[in-house]
């Protein structure tokens, strides 16, 4: 019994890492980026403006330059944010053992939760240079599929006793970021490259890797309140 708490305990530490060393991590390949956006090939380093953070995972960058160093920081950070993610949504149920319908909005919201980390993972193998298509499907499925999961894990904590409601602000915050830049996007549409999507990518990937960092935190005092 007490090899399994443990390992719940760790779980929820994994995910906080996780989250913690993209947020570290992603600085870093910015930081190393060689140069070049779509729409300036010559522009120097990483624009926060100009560039999408799928550039930082090329293996060339746009200005013509090998980019393996930063493609190498960025592509293995998002591996393990996705993959370090998943054991968070595997223990969030567990916090509403004792109420049923909580209990079911938690696990609906933990089974799109991991195809959620899981896209994360697709978009670290698949860079932008190589696999382009495959890489922009990734990353639109993760945007799309962070909904439903704040709509279900939101219910899940204010129907139940057992989660303070206080905390399903956060997800409700990431669920506003959301829904902003998805309906940006969908004002955009094939108009092109936009400021608004460019910049507003980075707010929704740094929202997500401090929300879920949060909630990992928040998750495993719960759980070792209640043993």
């Amino acid at each position: 019994m007490k090899i399994k708490q443990n390992w719940h305990d760790y779980s929820l530490i994994l995910s906080t890492i996780g989250m913690a060393q993209a947020l570290i991590l992603l600085p870093v390949a910015m930081m190393a980026y060689t140069g070049g956006s779509a729409l300036d090939p010559d522009s120097p380093g990483f624009s926060l403006v100009y560039n999408f953070l799928s550039d930082l995972g090329r293996t060339v960058a746009y200005s013509g330059i090998s980019n393996l160093k930063s493609s190498i920081i960025f592509n293995v950070s998002l591996f393990l944010a996705g993959v370090l993610l998943i054991p968070y949504f595997i223990e969030f149920p567990r916090i509403f053992d004792g109420t049923r319908v909580s209990r079911r909005f938690a696990i609906l919201g933990s089974v799109i939760g991991i195809f959620f980390a899981m896209t994360f993972v697709g978009g670290s193998l698949t860079p932008s240079d190589r696999f382009m298509d495959i890489h922009l499907m990734f990353g639109g499925l993760a945007f799309v599929s962070g909904l439903p999961i704040v709509i279900f894990h939101t219910f899940a904590i204010i129907s139940s006793p057992d989660y303070p409601n206080r905390y399903a602000g956060i997800y409700i915050a990431l669920g506003a970021v959301l829904s902003i830049f998805l309906y940006s996007m969908y004002l955009i549409g094939d108009s092109g490259i936009s400021v608004i999507v460019t910049f507003g990518q980075k707010f929704v990937v740094t929202s997500i890797l401090i929300c879920f960092l949060l909630l990992s935190l928040i998750t495993r005092r719960i759980s070792i309140a209640g043993k």
